[in-house]
């Protein structure tokens, strides 16, 4: 039946429909190709507190995946609140000669990996300069976060656009148009540096 229909339009109108039908997924595939080409907020903001923040510097942060480097003092730390807490990068990092070691490298406390209940003392958490936060909805930082940032001056954001929604396109939460992916400037939470 559509074969029949589609036979009685001119040859053009043929070829300008069965272009149409490609644009739009092509369209949607380049952008989607961009957006991975540019760097995650989480990139950016390392880089810019590698740029800004010194070395050795003691800082909070709530990230899951990318974090700075932290010191072998920092990782020893950590492991002294929560053994389980350690990922397989702060291992090998342990591993590793002093001469070797990564750099610039900060006393980081990454909260994303402890059990809540072992960093029962808010002491535990003072002399802390920066607190590095990556959200994709403000609801999900929780009370101990809010309490943080509730201290704390920001310092700098990045976003994935210039608009105040946060679209997880990458994670399964995807539940949108895939329209919205030309209203974003690239992957990636919101995240936050605060200079506590």
């Amino acid at each position: 039946a559509v074969y029949q229909l589609v036979v009685r339009f001119s040859l053009t109108t043929r070829v300008v429909m069965l272009g149409l039908i490609f644009i739009y997924p092509l369209a949607v595939a380049l952008q989607y190709d961009y957006l991975l080409s540019q760097k995650d907020t989480r990139i950016l903001a390392k880089e810019w507190m590698e740029d800004n923040i010194p070395a050795g510097t003691k800082i909070l942060s709530n990230w899951g995946g990318i974090n700075p480097t932290p010191t072998k003092e920092a990782i020893l730390f950590q492991k002294e609140l929560d053994e389980g807490s350690l990922r397989a990068a702060d291992k090998a990092l342990l591993a590793l000669k002093d001469k070797d070691y990564p750099k610039p490298a900060y006393d980081i406390l990454k909260l994303a990996y402890i059990d809540k209940e072992k960093l029962s003392s808010s002491e535990q958490l003072n002399n802390y300069r920066y607190f590095l936060v990556a959200f994709w909805q403000e609801e999900d930082l929780t009370i101990k976060e809010r309490s943080i940032i509730g201290k704390a001056r920001l310092l700098k954001e990045f976003k994935q656009s210039q608009e105040d929604v946060i679209r997880d396109v990458q994670g399964n939460r995807f539940m949108q148009p895939v329209s919205v992916l030309f209203f974003l400037e690239r992957f990636g939470p919101t995240v936050r540096i605060y200079q506590l």
